[in-house]
């Protein structure tokens, strides 16, 4: 998002992340590529799964570190039927 704080995403399972990529751009439109596979709990994306990823850019770097739990369905507070990152 615009004001750096956060963004969330879903997607699909997959068995292979190898040639998943993703890009940040910063305003000055220099621009960052951090392949998924480099995160030790995303060698794939599993059903039922929630992979939260906590990336910090930089001007001359990024950050990663990331966390995998269960998916918890149900309305949560903003009445979505489940969360994922």
């Amino acid at each position: 998002v615009a004001d750096g704080t956060s963004a969330e995403g879903i997607v699909l399972p997959a068995e292979d992340t190898e040639d998943m990529l993703l890009t940040f751009t910063l305003k000055s439109g220099e621009t960052f590529t951090w392949a998924v596979k480099n995160a030790p709990l995303s060698q794939k994306f599993a059903a039922g799964s929630k992979y939260l990823y906590n990336i910090t850019v930089s001007k001359t770097a990024l950050e990663v570190t990331s966390t995998v739990t269960d998916w918890t369905p149900g309305n949560g507070a903003d009445g979505e039927s489940g969360s994922a990152q």
